[in-house]
């Protein structure tokens, strides 16, 4: 018997609350509000994770052309050294 009492009374007390706060235009003020704050924080909460998204592919392509770069000047460097030595071959003084 002293649950359906607490229930009637818990209900009862919902009723009160909730169509109190649903008849009060500062509350209903408050909700829109904080609604519409929320709503922002989304969209730019999805704009900087749309962001975040195109700089990872930036950077993966920077990573790329920096790679391809490092390999053009390896491969460079290791041209250099070959003529150098064919140089120094040529000017060496033959005994």
């Amino acid at each position: 018997m002293a649950q359906f009492i607490q229930r009637v009374a818990t209900w009862l007390a919902n009723e009160v609350v909730v169509k109190g706060l649903a008849e009060n235009r500062q509350f209903q003020q408050f909700a829109v509000r904080t609604q519409s704050k929320l709503d922002n924080l989304k969209k730019e909460g999805v704009t900087k994770a749309t962001e975040g998204i195109k700089n990872a592919e930036g950077v993966k392509n920077a990573q790329g052309i920096i790679e391809r770069s490092l390999a053009d000047a390896n491969k460079f460097g290791s041209m250099l050294a070959d003529e150098v030595k064919k140089d120094l071959a040529k000017a060496a003084p033959k005994k």
